[in-house]
C-alpha cells in the first residue's frame, strides 16, 4: 500500500511545497477570474451562473468556496485545491495508460514545476483538464462515465464540446452491433456495475442542476468575439502601434482596424491582411506557449528574458509575467502581512462587486503594476518571478 501511494504522497508534498504559503503573498483576482468569483456569491444569493459559455462548473465550485471558506479565502483555497488535484490526476491518468509508476511519476513531476503550472492563476483551464484526465482515466472500463466527464468538462470550457460530441458519436456507433447482440448478464456482474452505474447517475444530476442554473444556452459567439477584440489589440499596444488599455480600449483599436466589425467573419471580409496576420503572430507564440509546460518555473526567468532579448517578447508582457527580483518584495510581505491580509477582506467587496457595464471589476482599471507583493508561493520567491496585480486600493 505504501509503494502504491508513494508517487501520489510525492506528488502532493511537492505541489503544497511550491504554493505555500500563497495564502499570505497572493493578491486578489482580476479580470476573469474575479468575474467567476462574482458569479459564485452572486449564485449564493439567488443568482444565476451566468450563461453557459462563461464556464457555470467553475463558478459553481466557487460558491462552494465561498460558502465554507468565505470570499477572500477561497481565492487561495481555489489555487491550492485546483493544482493540487489536477497533479494528483494526472499522475493518476498516466499511472493507468503508460503502465509504468516511474515514467508517469517523471512526467507528472515535469507538469508540477513548470512555470505554467506554478504561476497560472485563472484556474478554470486547471479545472476543464481535471476533468479532462478523469474522463481518460475511466475511457477503458466505463465509457459511459468518461462521456458524462466531458459534458462536466465543456460546461467548463465549451471548447472541450468538440471532443465531447465526437466521443459521443463514437459511442453511438461502437453501440448499435452491441444492442444487437445484448443477452442476460450474470448476477455477479451485475453487482460489480452498480458502484458506476450510482457514479453516473451523481454525475447526471450534476449536470442538469448546472444547466437549470445557467442564465443562457448561447454558445458563446459574443464572448468569442470579445476575446478576439482583445487579444488583437493586446498585441498591437505590444507591437508599439497604440498606447491604450487593451482590455479596456480594444474597441477603439478594432474600430481602427476593422471598421464595422461586428464578428469575426466581417473582420476577415473587412481586413483579411490584419486578420492573417494575427493569426500567423500567435502560431508563432505556440513554441514559447508549449514550452511554458514543460519549463520548470526556476528557469522561466531565464527564458523570458531570452526572448525579451530576441525581440519576440517585449516589456509590456512583464505586466502578466514579470521578472523582477524579489528580495525586497519578500521582505515587504513579512513586514506587512498581517496589513495585507486586512485590506484584502476590507477592499474584497469594492474589488468583486464594483464592476462596469462590460462584467469587468472597475477596481481593475486603478492596477498600480508597479507596486505589488509577491502573488504567490515560495516557487515564485526562489525563481525572482513575481507577478505586478492588484496593489492597494
Amino acid at each position: 500500500m505504501i509503494a502504491i501511494l508513494s508517487p501520489y504522497l510525492c506528488v502532493v508534498a511537492l505541489q503544497l511545497l511550491l504554493l505555500y504559503p500563497l495564502h499570505t503573498t497572493l493578491d486578489l483576482p482580476t479580470w476573469d477570474e474575479a468575474i467567476y468569483l462574482q458569479q459564485g456569491g452572486w449564485f449564493l444569493h439567488g443568482e444565476g451562473l451566468g450563461p453557459i459559455s462563461i464556464s457555470p462548473v467553475y463558478s459553481l465550485l466557487y460558491s462552494v468556496l465561498i460558502k465554507i471558506f468565505g470570499t477572500v479565502d477561497s481565492v487561495f483555497t481555489m489555487q491550492y485545491l485546483v493544482k493540487v488535484t489536477v497533479s494528483g490526476l494526472l499522475l493518476l491518468c498516466l499511472v493507468e495508460h503508460l503502465r509504468s509508476r516511474l515514467l508517469a511519476l517523471l512526467l507528472t513531476l515535469i507538469w508540477v514545476v513548470s512555470g505554467i503550472n506554478i504561476f497560472e492563476r485563472v484556474l478554470v483551464y486547471h479545472v476543464a483538464l481535471g476533468f479532462f484526465l478523469l474522463a481518460l482515466f475511466s475511457l477503458n472500463k466505463h465509457r459511459g462515465i468518461s462521456l458524462l466527464l466531458l459534458v462536466l468538462c465543456s460546461l467548463t470550457r465549451l471548447e472541450y464540446l468538440f471532443p465531447t460530441l465526437a466521443f459521443a458519436g463514437y459511442l453511438i456507433f461502437i453501440s448499435v452491433p452491441k444492442f444487437k447482440r445484448r443477452g442476460s448478464q450474470s448476477t455477479s456482474v451485475k453487482r460489480r456495475v452498480t458502484a458506476p452505474i450510482f457514479m453516473g447517475f451523481l454525475l447526471a444530476a450534476a449536470i442538469l442542476y448546472v444547466i437549470v442554473n445557467v442564465d443562457g444556452l448561447n454558445p458563446g459567439t459574443d464572448r468569442t468575439w470579445l476575446a478576439f477584440n482583445q487579444n488583437y489589440a493586446l498585441h498591437e499596444v505590444e507591437a508599439g502601434r497604440y498606447k491604450l488599455n487593451p482590455y479596456l480600449d480594444y474597441n477603439f483599436i478594432i474600430q481602427e482596424d476593422f471598421p464595422g466589425a461586428e464578428s469575426l467573419a466581417d473582420a476577415f471580409t473587412i481586413s483579411p491582411g490584419l486578420f492573417l496576420k494575427h493569426v500567423a503572430r500567435n502560431i508563432a507564440m505556440l513554441p514559447q506557449a508549449v514550452l511554458s509546460f514543460i519549463i520548470p518555473y526556476i528557469g522561466l526567468r531565464i527564458w523570458l528574458n531570452l526572448w525579451r532579448v530576441a525581440g519576440i517578447c517585449d516589456d509590456n508582457r512583464d505586466v502578466r509575467c514579470g521578472c523582477q527580483p524579489t528580495i525586497h518584495s519578500v521582505r515587504l510581505a513579512r513586514r506587512h502581512r498581517g496589513a495585507k491580509r486586512a485590506a484584502l477582506r476590507n477592499r474584497c467587496e469594492l474589488a468583486i462587486a464594483s464592476s462596469n457595464t462590460s462584467g469587468l471589476p472597475a477596481a481593475a482599471s486603478h492596477i498600480d503594476h508597479g507596486s505589488a507583493l509577491p502573488t504567490v508561493g515560495w516557487a515564485h520567491l526562489l525563481s525572482g518571478v513575481k507577478y505586478h496585480q492588484l496593489s492597494a486600493v
